[in-house]
Order: C-alpha cells, then sequence, then structure tokens
C-alpha cells in the first residue's frame, strides 16, 4: 500500500474541503516594474531548496517573506464565505521556481465525482460535490494582458458575462467567458485539483488566450500531452453506470479516497465486473467473488500524471488543524514557448481565488499584487531541513475499508443517507499530508 513518500503511491494522502486557490499572475519586465512602484513580495534565491512534502516548516520557507491576501467575493456569483485569508511566499533557485500557499479550510473537499449508493433507488450515484482547486495563472511576457491590474486580475481578465458572443454556448449558459481581452494576449495557468491531480502529485498546466470559439473553456487550453491525466472512474453493465474500479482495502482514510492508475495496474484496485439489479457491484479476490460495501465512497477518478508540457508542474500539499498547506514547483524555463520563463530580476503581478468544494465563478479572489525575483540568497543553513511526515490520525498499518474518511476507521459502515451527506458537504476530522520529491 501507499507509504508517506511522494504522491500517493509513495506518500500519505492530505486533502480539505475550503478551497482551491487559483493565482493569477501577470509577469511584468524589469523596466516596467519600476512604474509600479515597490513591490507587494520578494522571491529571494535559495541556497537550499525547499522539500516538497506539502510543509512550511522548512529553512527557505521560514526565512521568506509573507505576503497575506484578503480575497473578496465575485460579485457576478457571490459564494460563502465572502473572503478567505490567504498567506503566500515565493522563492527560487538555479533551476526552479517555487510557491508556498497556506490558507485556512474547515473541511475536506475530493470527492468530484465519487459514488456512493442511494438506497432508495438500488443505484450508485454521483451526488453533487466538486473539490478544492488552487492554480497560478501567469501572464505570457511575449504576449502580456494590457491593463490587468487596473482590471483586478482574474475578474478583468476571465470573469466578465460580457465577452459571450451573442447565440454562443457561454451565453446561453449564462456563464462569465473565460478569456484574456484580446488576440495578441496568453497566459500561463498551473491548476492544482485536490480530487484529480494531488494525490498523483502535479498540478494540471493550462492557460488562457482569446478563443471566442463560442464554448464555455475554448479561451483556456491546457499544455500538450500525449498520455496521463485524471480518468473518469466509470463504465456501463447491465445498463446502469457504476464505478469500474474499487480499492477493497487501503492502509489508510486517504488512501482510500484515491485510485491511482498504478493501483489498478498492480491489482491493488480491482475490476467491478457486475451489478446486479438491487445495486450490489461485484469483484474477484483472493478467487472469490464479492460485494462492494453499500457505505463506500468510491473515488470518481483513475489518477495519473499527464506527460509531457501538461505535466510539469510539481505539487505537495497538507491539510490539518483546518489550514491547507501547498507547495508548487515548476522549472524557471521549460523551453516551452506556451510557458512563461522566470528571470532574476523580473517583477510578476498575481491575483488569486479560492474555491470552496466548487467550480467556475464560484469562488472569491484577491487583487492583483506583484512579486520580485531577488539576487540576494535568503540566510538559511545550507543543512536542509528535516522533514518528518504528518500522517492520518491515528497512524496505524491495520488496513481499512474504503468508507467515508474520518479520524478513526468507523465500527460499521454508516447508512446510505449519511453516505450521500458526506460527499456533498466534504470530511474534515482527519490530517492528511501528500508529498512529492
Amino acid at each position: 500500500m501507499i507509504a508517506n513518500h511522494t504522491a500517493k503511491t509513495d506518500s500519505s494522502v492530505r486533502a480539505c474541503l475550503f478551497g482551491i486557490l487559483i493565482i493569477i499572475g501577470l509577469a511584468i519586465t524589469p523596466a516596467s516594474a519600476s512604474a509600479l512602484g515597490a513591490p507587494d513580495a520578494v522571491a529571494n534565491k535559495t541556497l537550499v531548496p525547499p522539500v516538497m512534502d506539502g510543509r512550511a516548516d522548512d529553512a527557505t520557507w521560514l526565512a521568506a517573506q509573507a505576503l497575506t491576501l484578503a480575497t473578496i467575493e465575485n460579485e457576478e456569483h457571490p459564494v460563502p464565505p465572502a473572503s478567505v485569508t490567504v498567506t503566500m511566499k515565493f522563492a527560487y533557485d538555479s533551476k526552479y521556481v517555487y510557491v508556498l500557499a497556506q490558507w485556512p479550510d474547515a473541511s475536506w473537499s475530493v470527492y468530484k465525482h465519487a459514488w456512493a449508493f442511494d438506497a432508495a433507488t438500488h443505484k450508485w450515484t454521483t451526488p453533487k460535490a466538486d473539490e478544492d482547486r488552487f492554480a497560478i495563472m501567469w501572464d505570457h511576457p511575449l504576449f502580456p494582458v494590457k491593463d490587468f491590474l487596473p482590471l483586478s486580475g482574474c475578474k478583468g481578465v476571465c470573469h466578465s458575462s460580457n465577452k459571450a458572443p451573442s447565440g454562443s454556448e457561454v451565453a446561453t449558459a449564462n456563464e462569465s467567458f473565460l478569456s484574456t481581452n484580446a488576440a495578441n494576449e496568453k497566459m500561463d495557468l498551473w491548476h492544482w485539483k485536490a480530487a484529480r491531480t494531488a494525490a498523483a502529485g502535479w498540478a494540471d498546466d493550462q492557460g488562457l488566450d482569446y478563443n471566442f470559439s463560442g464554448k464555455l473553456e475554448a479561451a483556456r487550453p491546457a499544455d500538450a500531452k500525449k498520455t496521463g491525466g485524471p480518468a473518469d472512474n466509470k463504465q456501463k453493465l447491465n445498463n446502469l453506470s457504476i464505478p469500474k474500479y474499487y480499492e477493497p482495502i487501503a492502509l489508510t482514510p486517504n488512501d482510500a479516497a484515491f485510485i491511482l492508475k498504478a493501483e489498478v495496474d498492480s491489482g491493488e484496485a480491482l475490476s467491478i465486473h457486475w451489478v446486479d439489479d438491487a445495486g450490489a457491484l461485484y469483484y474477484m479476490a483472493d478467487g472469490q467473488n464479492k460485494t462492494v460495501p453499500e457505505g463506500a465512497i468510491i473515488p470518481g477518478y483513475v489518477l495519473s500524471r499527464s506527460d509531457g508540457s501538461r505535466g510539469e508542474v510539481d505539487a505537495a500539499d497538507t491539510w490539518a488543524s483546518g489550514t491547507w498547506t501547498l507547495e508548487m514547483r515548476r522549472a524557471l524555463d521549460t523551453t516551452d514557448p506556451n510557458d512563461v520563463a522566470f528571470k532574476e530580476g523580473g517583477t510578476y503581478a498575481f491575483a488569486v481565488g479560492v474555491f470552496n468544494n466548487s467550480g467556475g465563478r464560484d469562488h472569491v479572489r484577491s487583487t492583483p499584487r506583484t512579486v520580485e525575483f531577488t539576487a540576494p540568497p535568503l540566510p538559511v543553513s545550507t543543512t536542509p531541513a528535516t522533514s518528518t511526515p504528518v500522517t492520518s490520525t491515528p497512524a496505524s498499518s491495520t488496513p481499512v475499508s474504503s468508507s467515508p474518511v474520518s479520524s478513526t476507521p468507523p465500527a460499521e459502515s454508516p447508512g446510505p443517507g449519511l453516505v450521500l451527506a458526506l460527499v456533498a458537504l466534504g470530511v474534515g476530522a482527519i490530517t492528511l499530508t501528500r508529498r512529492h520529491k
């Protein structure tokens, strides 16, 4: 099973409900940075890179300058809470840029498209639920977004309903059109997703441009890939839509909340081969036909990391005591023309948005801020900090079933009504960690 190393297969997994944080950034050349005044934050060069373990106790982070952001609600589509405070830190070395983000989150939300049994209909359904997300969108230096700062960051770039072409799918759906403001503008988006990318140790490398084809997300293209990424854990048998895979034994509750492609390949997650008219799901284990407990929550995706440019952003996260801690890392220059190349001496503007078990316009945002990459190294020890993994509470090697997450394995499966509620609302009584080397 999983150990405390990286992602889910060699790490422990942590998560929470409150939100996905989207950072929207604009790269500004050093020459234009002076016009912005003093930067709001500084990214110092570090001699000891932080360990990618989703913790903030590395020497680099302890020495780095903190930037505190108070978000405001999206006026076009307000959702609670109206504000949340986000703390940001930045660093870089000769190879990578590092971003640390922390924000309060009351519960654990990783159940996007997760399966739960509905006793009333005798069917496996996917109750309405989303996921926490965090992303960083940087403006492309070769295609800068005009007036990003005056237009209040994310709102000015991608949340303007008057951009929707008349008669388009966007206008019909009453959605804000996601795009930049002109054909010569482009942005680089890093999109961390608690249900779909986090357990595999990465953030989705996407973008934003001026594509007015009329589709809801036409102007948010993903970087190139050949294989990998989240796949729907879904199939149709006996004229019913049901999960395709189930993990019958998990060492930790957070393990039960995710299925990795590597677990399918190794036989740890097993194929569901039949469903009867009463909704019982059948799988083979130890040469015997067995059924999935009705109280199980089955992940909605089979997870793997995208290859190519789309999978170039590393991510590691921790949720503990009602706070998300997320580290992201990417090469300073990937050589991909769609990616921003970070340079020493540059100043970059950004704004943040926090998603609370939601997506689309359902989020809060900050006004833009700036961060300057400076040459003086951080005054840290040359000895890397030791990182002790944070494990599920209580730590135990005793397998637990894939039932709803709690701080201790339940004596018996909860009723179907409670399962549906847990999926929809998220769970907050556990400490979860996910690390990436």
